[in-house]
């Protein structure tokens, strides 16, 4: 789900690399307009309260989601399974750390037949600015259904591959920071989450859709 770009792809492909933050712009300043804007009457604290309570103090999920974004020839990821744990701070702010096995495609093969893999944990702050609009729209935000910003650390491991597999780009591993925007939404024990982040500094995007269940 993370996409990786070497220097010289930064010098060689300038344009192809400003279309990712023409979009970053958009998603960044599209949510705080319509914060800003939006006719938001005041809700009754009562209100505001009961429903702050269908939101757990912990939730477990277990998500499995695809990226969406291809930059460059760097190899994008097929896919990525994670646990996912969520601690509810405080209304809106949560933690969320997230353990799991990230899988890279041969790029020369024209069938899914040989894999890398790459072992990732993050710990992401999270802050979801639009519970009050949703509750006054009798939206749900069982277990912060809304939308957010993140500040997540993500550490990847070394990529593991067989001898017979050179031909794999070899994204780089350690420990990286990323500012993300996404959407979660929970109904009944399924869970649907997508995002859109960029590296800190500038290096790489990250996005994907996910699935997954919740506990």
């Amino acid at each position: 789900m993370v996409k990786f770009i070497n220097k010289s792809f930064l010098k060689t492909d300038y344009n192809l690399i400003q279309k990712p933050k023409q979009l970053l712009v958009a998603l960044f300043f599209i949510p705080i307009g319509t914060c800003l804007f939006a006719q938001n009457p005041s809700l009754a604290p009562e209100t505001i309260d009961s429903a702050y309570w269908r939101i757990q103090k912990n939730t477990y999920r277990i998500n499995l989601s695809f990226p969406v974004v291809t930059v460059g020839d760097i190899p994008e990821g097929t896919g990525i399974l994670t646990g996912m744990y969520e601690w509810s701070i405080k209304r809106n702010f949560s933690l969320v750390s997230k353990l799991g096995i990230n899988s890279y495609n041969d790029p020369y093969e024209k069938i899914l037949t040989k894999f890398a893999y790459q072992a990732l944990a993050s710990v992401e702050q999270r802050y979801y600015f639009n519970f009050k609009r949703r509750i006054r729209k009798a939206k749900p935000i069982l277990n912060n259904s809304g939308t957010y910003f993140g500040f997540e650390g993500r550490f990847l491991s070394t990529l593991y591959k067989s001898p017979n597999e050179e031909r794999f780009n070899t994204p780089t591993d350690g420990l990286k920071l990323f500012y993300n925007i996404g959407h979660q939404v929970q109904k009944n024990k399924y869970f649907l989450n997508y995002h859109f982040g960029f590296e800190i500094p500038f290096q790489s995007v990250s996005t994907g859709i996910g699935i997954g269940w919740v506990f």
